[in-house]
């Protein structure tokens, strides 16, 4: 999921409610917004507004509207919570009684996808209409979807990169890979490129023809972020390295004292790392300096957030930690009563995901 002012691909849920008939689904279609500002005073510390807890294990958690958020579970199960109070609006829906994967397509896409790996069936909606537009069986990886104008890219089995169309679901294109794919797939209108399990990074033309290789000899868990301008590249040994995907070089690289298990953030012109042991390096965009460091309580292994020039940290022990992204000045704190596993920006709030299944909504401004 990106990071900052959060857009998820919320385009899923308004497309689910109308599947499978009546009985089975949401009953009550949703509304979902287009791309909105989540955050927008996180100056100062939130206080709690709810708490619920989850009956199923909790997978992910979207927004669908100022006002509502989506929970789905392990279990397979959907549902929509209001933001009010934290009572849910809709029915549980659970359509393939497996966990489900959603594949997020940009806010300005006019369908969304959802996969079951299980069934290995990938299904679109129209947004509008919500209805069904195309299904198929498709066996897929498990790795990033990309989207390329009017091509849907897959990581598909036996190391096959499948196109497919995003208005009829038609195989357009079926190449086989050079390698074994570690991390990918990314794209920009030139190239595509992946890491290999050897610790390889590749670059490749539009047919898949390998016209770079960087050795980088990454451990096999890594974290990857990219931008217009750079591919960062963390894993468990601690290091990382910015690569310039025009000029298919390394700007520069890094080495920490811990493993780095958190994907990176960038706010302000500053590269966010965060060590395993809770400490948080702001680093210059261009070359890698440090510009400030902040000593945290405990694992960091979750993703950071942002809103303008404010980080939002959240460490496993239930803290979490807002600093000014430009020199790490420490701004505010709040404590989860459990262990933290995420938080994720709403409209002028946070929600955190805690340790028993545990949903709690916290909002910025007044106090009631």
């Amino acid at each position: 999921m990106q990071i900052g002012i959060r857009r998820f691909g919320i385009v899923v849920i308004g497309a689910l409610a109308g599947l499978v008939g009546c009985s089975a689904g949401l009953r009550k279609s949703l509304d979902v917004s287009t791309p909105y500002e989540k955050i927008v005073a996180a100056g100062q510390a939130p206080h709690e507004v709810w708490e619920i807890r989850s009956a199923t294990p909790v997978d992910q958690i979207l927004d669908l509207n100022p006002g509502q958020i989506l929970v789905s579970t392990l279990r397979g199960e959907i549902y929509a919570i209001g933001m009010a109070d934290g009572r849910r609006v809709s029915r549980i829906w659970q359509p393939f009684k497996r966990p489900l994967r959603i594949v997020k397509l940009d806010n300005s896409d006019s369908k969304a996808l959802l996969y079951s790996p299980y069934d290995k069936k990938l299904f679109a909606f129209e947004l509008g209409s919500t209805r069904v537009i195309w299904k198929r069986r498709l066996i897929n990886s498990g790795q990033r979807t990309v989207v390329n104008q009017d091509t849907l890219w897959m990581l598909g089995a036996r190391r096959q990169l499948i196109g497919l169309s995003r208005a009829t679901g038609k195989t357009l294109v079926r190449r086989p890979l050079p390698h074994k794919v570690l991390w990918g797939i990314g794209s920009n209108a030139q190239q595509f490129y992946y890491l290999r399990p050897d610790g390889v990074f590749c670059f490749t033309d539009r047919e898949l023809q390998v016209v770079r290789q960087i050795a980088l000899g990454t451990t096999r868990e890594v974290r990857v972020r990219t931008d217009r301008q750079q591919i960062q590249i963390a894993d468990s040994g601690g290091r990382l390295w910015v690569i310039d995907p025009h000029q298919l070089r390394i700007c520069w690289q890094r080495t920490f004292s811990q493993p780095v298990f958190a994907p990176t953030l960038c706010a302000a012109g500053v590269i966010i790392v965060a060590q395993a042991d809770g400490l948080i390096h702001g680093l210059n965009y261009s070359d890698g300096n440090e510009l400030w460091s902040y000593q945290g309580e405990g694992l960091c292994n979750a993703e950071m957030t942002v809103c303008g020039d404010v980080l939002i940290i959240p460490f496993a022990r239930g803290r979490v930690v807002a600093l000014r992204a430009s020199d790490g000045g420490f701004l505010w704190e709040i404590q989860t009563e459990h262990v933290l596993r995420s938080v994720f920006p709403v409209v002028n709030g946070l929600i955190t995901l805690e340790r028993g299944n545990t949903i709690r909504y916290w909002k910025f401004g007044d106090e009631p």
